[in-house]
């Protein structure tokens, strides 16, 4: 037994002495060597490929500005793959319904992007990494929905009719894609309807080939209002960023803010439609209004409101006729053979003119009181800490529970007693036909004259059905 715990820590001496005498002529001969000798690799950086999509169709985006004339600025921006054996260098677009004042077509040029790179060398004297060198290059995609280091190349159009030819300045390789906007400034796509608003519907180019996705922001100058806009920002460029940018022939490719901060937002707008899986030469229609005040853009919906307003007051005139008609005929009846009836009669009818101004008054009083506890509310919540917000919040509802009932039965209670159960439930009725109809003033007038949708605008990607 102590044989063999001899042999067993004999063992373990010698191993141990082995690794100590390995590691210090590894530690000299590294001291010794000039430069480095061992590889340390960094992470491997590696993107991950894109499929293209090209096979499905092109990809169309628009923004569509109106001007207080009538105008229309048109932006699009199109990608496309080569589905040819050859080299494309031409494409045709057809304008629908407008002829173009002018016409300006730039073509897209990005870099290819590096998707692997080589393991950097780790140089222990400087203790850090060389720079990493790309070793495998990917063709970047313009169905992508940003673009980084673009280049931007003026392209010869020509307009035969309705058709717009585009060449290239730089052709497209078979099976790879390619893209470039258009910039368009036409009359047509507006009319002006009979209260001075301008109602517009857009068509959108025609491909020769089908449309995978397509996109239309929509947006009015800032001193025009656009109905069923969210929010009121508009999407536009300048015109005079083309005015220092090859304008005249082609140039050869460059780069521009100005143009980078433009086509990120075509396709974007204070509204914005999309369809999906438009076939060949099929186009995708936008209607809408606008006008330069919201008594243009919404007379009809307050045509429509003061028709309601005038509809309500008559029915109300022939209730009140009609109630008049069944007291006298319940409490006065006609003495026969004469057809006349008690001097009392105008003493009912001078009672439902104290029963519609007391019912009025009150209506007022109600209305007034709901503004109140409204602004109140806003105050409240802004000077009161979030904790409290909830009790404040009860206690107004409860007082203004009990507020409410005493304005709106407290006269009819009156009526009531001082003159009769009838005109007591008359008064209460009446109050509530003035509340419904400035409910109807709120919803027709005041919310489609001076309110505006504060909804984000979500930029929409992907096959989705049209709207």
């Amino acid at each position: 037994m102590k044989r063999y715990i001899g042999l067993m820590f004999g063992t373990f001496l010698v191993t141990a002495c082995f690794v100590l005498f390995s590691s210090s002529l590894n530690a000299q001969s590294q001291d010794q060597s000039s430069g480095p000798t061992e590889l340390k690799v960094a992470p491997d950086y590696i993107l991950p490929p894109q499929t293209e999509p090209g096979f499905l169709g092109q990809d169309h985006n628009y923004t569509l500005v109106f001007r207080g004339n009538g105008e229309a600025v048109v932006s699009a921006k199109i990608a496309f793959t080569n589905k040819s054996e050859s080299p494309l260098t031409e494409l045709k677009l057809r304008i629908p319904r407008v002829e173009p004042k002018e016409v300006f077509v730039y073509q897209v040029i990005l870099q290819n992007r590096c998707v692997r790179y080589d393991p950097s060398v780790y140089n222990p004297v400087t203790r850090t990494y060389g720079q990493q060198v790309c070793a495998e290059y990917q063709e970047p995609s313009y169905y992508d929905n940003y673009w980084g280091g673009a280049r931007y190349q003026k392209a010869k159009t020509q307009i035969d009719i309705d058709t717009l030819t585009v060449t290239l300045p730089k052709e497209i390789s078979a099976n790879k894609s390619g893209a470039f906007f258009v910039y368009l400034r036409a009359f047509g796509y507006t009319k002006k309807n009979i209260l001075g608003a301008y109602d517009y519907t857009f068509e959108s180019l025609k491909a020769e080939e089908s449309i995978r996705n397509l996109r239309v922001g929509i947006s009015s100058d800032s001193d025009l209002f656009l109905k069923g806009a969210k929010g009121e920002v508009t999407y536009r460029l300048e015109e005079t960023a083309f005015q220092s940018f090859g304008k005249a022939g082609v140039s050869a490719p460059e780069a521009n803010t100005a143009f980078d901060s433009f086509v990120s937002q075509i396709g974007y707008g204070s509204i914005v439609k999309t369809a999906s899986n438009l076939a060949a030469l099929e186009s995708y229609k936008v209607e809408g209004t606008y006008a330069d005040s919201r008594l243009k853009l919404y007379g009809k919906e307050i045509a429509i409101a003061i028709l309601v307003i005038l509809f309500l007051g008559t029915f109300i005139v022939l209730f009140i006729r009609f109630i008049i008609k069944r007291v006298n005929k319940s409490a006065f009846p006609e003495v026969r053979g004469t057809g006349s009836k008690p001097d009392s009669v105008s003493g009912n009818s001078r009672m439902l003119l104290i029963s519609l101004g007391v019912s009025f008054v009150s209506s007022i009083i109600i209305l007034f009181y709901t503004i109140l506890v409204f602004f109140l509310g806003n105050y409240l919540n802004r000077l009161i800490s979030y904790q409290f917000q909830a009790v404040i919040t009860l206690l107004l509802i409860v007082i203004s529970f009990v507020i409410y009932s005493l304005l709106l039965f407290s006269p009819g209670v009156y009526m009531g007693v001082k003159k009769s159960v009838g005109w007591g439930i008359t008064t209460v009725v009446l109050t509530l036909l003035w509340l419904i109809i400035y409910f109807i003033i709120a919803v027709f007038v005041v919310f489609l004259l001076f309110g505006t949708g504060t909804g984000p605008i979500t930029p929409l990607y992907g096959a989705v059905k049209a709207e």
